[in-house]
């Protein structure tokens, strides 16, 4: 194992440090929990930055973009309000990724002819072709990641992630 302190140590090596380390720094520390967390953090990154490098840059779009394009596409017409947690925005985001998927004419606001307080947001023509042309490059991504695991695992694996989220914690 490479020296902690020289910055030669790889990631693999540091979870295993973390898992023998954690329980000397702190009693209750359990090293399962921490290397699923861990791993699960890691694993999202490296996901979420092979996306954004292979799919969503290219087409000049954040994360956060693509997904809120996402959610308008299976949704419909949405307010920025509702677009939020299904696209992972904090509603206080959600107007600066929305200005520039309007700046580049993916998106419309619309305002409600009852009351123009309200506003909704739909794809442009542009944004709808742009996205349709763009989800067979996201899918083939998807699939590369899922190939590692077989389809039972696959399925064990987002029955996992479920339970997590509806837990206490991830609630």
């Amino acid at each position: 194992m490479s020296d902690p302190a020289g910055g030669g140590i790889d990631l693999d090596e540091f979870e295993q440090l973390l898992r023998r380390r954690a329980p000397e720094l702190e009693a209750s520390a359990d090293p399962d929990a921490i290397s699923m967390v861990f791993l699960l953090a890691r694993l999202a990154s490296q996901l979420l930055g092979d996306l954004d490098t292979r799919v969503h840059r290219p087409q000049g779009w954040s994360w956060s973009g693509f997904r809120i394009l996402q959610a308008v596409l299976v949704c419909g017409p949405l307010e920025p309000r509702q677009i939020a947690p299904l696209a992972g925005v904090t509603r206080a985001s959600i107007s600066a990724v929305l200005n520039t998927l309007e700046r580049d004419g993916l998106v419309e606001r619309l305002r409600d002819s009852a009351d123009r307080r309200l506003v909704t947001i739909a794809l442009t023509e542009q944004g709808r072709k742009m996205l349709l042309e763009t989800l067979p490059d996201q899918h083939a991504v998807e699939r590369e990641w899922a190939a590692a695991l077989s389809p039972a695992q696959q399925r064990t694996m987002i029955e996992l992630m479920r339970t997590l989220l509806a837990s206490p914690a991830g609630e």
